[in-house]
């Protein structure tokens, strides 16, 4: 049987191994905003990060993002149709559609505007950029938190875009760990 001094010191030391693990588990996470400026509905779908919402006119949703995440995208999906049935939510859509399912795990068909993101990498920095590589649906603007360069990529051959898979000159940097703005159908 263990001591009353024994039990203190055990129940102290998991404690401390409990508040550390929280602050830690949090620390140097990025969070990703998305806002829909757009006029119509958008449904944002996200990997490996969130799935997918659907966004109203002025609406918002905010990503947490791991420290060490990349191949991190978000993408708007238009013209989607949602159903329901028992606790799965379909989406149907026009563009961006990823799978028929409003929480995706798959990407979005083409065309569709991509943000993408490597966060908390090696070095102390971020990545990002936006690609049309695989077409474009939606207007969108990125910024970085951290004062990084904002990219818009309001038509297909937009100047910021990424026109071919890592294209030199497109994808940005920006200290680690920053929070990021996405903007459908910005300003």
């Amino acid at each position: 049987m263990a001591s009353p001094t024994t039990s203190v010191i055990t129940s102290s030391m998991v404690l401390l191994l409990q508040l550390v693990a929280t602050f830690t588990a949090g620390a140097g996470a990025a969070t990703i905003t998305i806002v829909n400026n757009c006029s119509f509905t958008v449904c944002p779908g996200a990997l490996p990060i969130g799935g997918g919402e659907e966004l109203t006119q002025a609406e918002s949703w905010t990503l947490n993002v791991p420290p060490g995440a990349s191949g991190v995208t978000v993408w708007p999906r238009t013209g989607c149709s949602l159903s329901r049935s028992g606790i799965t939510v379909f989406a149907s859509c026009e563009s961006g559609d990823c799978g028929g399912r409003l929480n995706c795990t798959m990407p979005g068909t083409p065309p569709v505007t991509v943000a993408e993101f490597a966060v908390g990498l090696p070095g102390a920095t971020d990545q990002y950029g936006i690609s049309v590589a695989n077409g474009f649906n939606v207007p969108m603007a990125l910024s970085c938190s951290s004062g990084g360069r904002t990219l818009q990529c309001k038509e297909i051959n937009c100047a910021d875009g990424e026109h071919r898979p890592h294209e030199p000159g497109k994808i940005q940097t920006c200290r680690g760990n920053s929070d990021y703005r996405v903007v459908f159908c910005p300003v």
